[in-house]
């Protein structure tokens, strides 16, 4: 098994790369690399957490490396093809030529079926083979089931709190758009009902003034000032009919924007109790699973998927209200 010095390049032989693997072990290994990017690097942390517990930060950080190439277009959530494998590489720091990182592919492909799993990575990486790999312990069953269905209920919990949060962000968001727009519909509103009675006195001041006339002077001024006071009464003038229109639709824009915003109110209140309650829900979740996963490290049984589960939630905690993101780092 050769694996490389990154630090400074130099590719050096360990003995245990070329050793012969029995047909029990090549099944064994060829169902390891077909499960999922994270599923294969908890393996590996069990396997050897006496070695590498010092790196689980950084395996975790590799882990979210490939789960992200996978995301971007790899095409698979257990290996990578030759271009994302040089992806990676370059990713993580190994700058090398094309027949360099060709070269370092062929060394980190174990069943040599030109991909990359993130299981022949670490191993390639912090010089372990693959016969002490899918053969190593991984911890009590029954402990480590009841602490997996305890981080897989507290992931979920948070995991809607994220939803909740977003709901809350967008009906908030919603409600004070709302909110302005039913300003602007009152200021419409009241700037119509300015220009309505603006016309109403005008139209006023103008029958006032025909009535005078039509009381006072000659016969033929007096008479038209009356046939002019009669069209006048007889239909409101066309500025006066429009500011009714006007304003009338005003009111009626101002009534629906004003109850919109009681509605969007109103939802923005219950988005955010409900995003209170699920918090409340995740962070009790939380607790309870990161008391139990303590416990199980604490003994010693599958060290290694119990602090990747624990540096998963410490993760996902940022959903929950900065007050209650209690949960500490899991040192190693």
């Amino acid at each position: 098994f050769l694996f490389s010095n990154l630090k400074f390049g130099v590719v050096e032989r360990n003995p245990t790369r070329t050793m012969a693997l029995s047909d029990d072990v090549k099944q064994q290994w060829k169902d390891l690399v077909a499960r999922p990017h994270r599923d294969q690097a908890i393996f590996f942390l069990n396997g050897f957490w006496g070695v590498v517990k010092g790196n689980a930060e950084q395996i975790w950080e590799y882990t979210l490396k490939f789960e992200e190439l996978a995301k971007s277009g790899s095409g698979s959530d257990h290996d990578l093809d030759e271009f994302f494998s040089h992806k990676f590489l370059e990713d993580v720091g190994e700058v090398k030529t094309v027949l360099q990182l060709r070269a370092t592919l062929s060394e980190l492909d174990v069943d040599k079926n030109k991909r990359m799993a993130i299981s022949e990575y670490l191993l390639f990486k912090y010089g372990q083979n693959a016969k002490d790999l899918v053969t190593s312990p991984q911890g009590d069953s029954d402990e480590l089931a009841k602490a997996q269905a305890l981080y897989e209920e507290a992931s979920a919990a948070l995991d809607d709190v994220m939803k909740k949060l977003e709901a809350s962000k967008k009906a908030a968001a919603d409600a004070k758009a709302a909110e302005a727009a039913a300003a602007a519909a009152a200021e419409e509103a009241k700037r119509s009902l300015a220009e309505l009675q603006k016309q109403e006195e005008a139209y006023k001041n103008k029958c006032d003034t025909l009535r005078k006339k039509s009381e006072e002077g000659g016969v033929v001024s007096r008479n038209k000032a009356k046939n002019e006071l009669e069209q006048l009464l007889a239909e409101d003038p066309l500025p006066l009919r429009q500011a009714k229109i006007t304003q009338e639709a005003a009111v009626r824009k101002n009534e629906k924007a004003r109850k919109a915003a009681e509605e969007a109110r109103i939802a923005a209140e219950a988005a955010a109790a409900a995003l209170e309650e699920s918090a409340k829900a995740a962070e009790a979740a939380r607790d309870e699973a990161v008391a139990y996963l303590n416990k199980v490290k604490n003994s010693g049984a599958g060290a290694g998927k119990v602090w990747f589960n624990l540096r998963a939630l410490y993760e996902k905690q940022q959903y929950l209200p900065k007050a209650k993101q209690t949960m500490s780092y899991p040192d190693p």
